[in-house]
């Protein structure tokens, strides 16, 4: 099957290495479905990096959510209501991740003191929150372009291809504090 994607494996796998390097180990992941292949991905990356490193992420510190703030907003009032809040989130994409600073700064919660908050996918709005937001940056518009590009040497008849774009980590002040504090 022919495709240009993200390698959201390895966006997990960024996410985690930086949560675990500010020393978190109670954290929860906000994510989708397992049907949604890119929130599973990213989440198994994610997962399998943190067990790599010495840190279990269990099944229940998983709560699912859709791509949006509304969700990540109810997402947030899920972990409220743990006896304890976990120190860092991963939330499978910005949009979420927007929603659950809300919703905790709402609580009195102080994002990148309190609880570090690693979004995913870097679109505009992660730059201009409250509180800058770390994320995962996808190479979106290369995607878009290498797509437009394959689809050129589909339509002229050569066999293109897939293409798998690497990710990278964008550290913002929704983590710093911890990163400073535990260096």
């Amino acid at each position: 099957e022919l495709s240009v994607a993200v390698d959201d494996l390895l966006g997990g796998r960024l996410a985690a290495e930086h949560l675990a390097a500010a020393g978190h180990a109670e954290i929860a992941i906000i994510s989708p479905d397992s049907s949604v292949s890119t929130g599973r991905d990213r989440v198994e990356g994610f997962r399998r990096r943190m067990l790599e490193l010495g840190t279990k992420i269990d099944d229940s510190r998983i709560v699912p959510a859709g791509f949006d703030i509304a969700s990540g907003q109810r997402a947030a009032e899920t972990l409220l209501g743990w006896p304890k809040l976990p120190t860092a989130v991963f939330a499978s994409n910005d949009l979420t991740a927007a929603g659950i600073m809300f919703r905790l700064r709402e609580a009195g919660i102080s994002i990148g003191r309190d609880v570090a908050l690693v979004g995913y996918n870097d679109i505009e709005i992660s730059k201009h929150l409250p509180v800058p937001l770390t994320t995962i940056a996808s190479p979106l518009h290369e995607v878009g372009a290498r797509s437009l590009d394959t689809l050129i040497e589909v339509i002229e008849g050569r066999v293109p291809d897939s293409l798998q774009l690497t990710p990278r980590l964008l550290a913002r002040e929704s983590t710093l504090a911890f990163v400073t504090l535990n260096t």
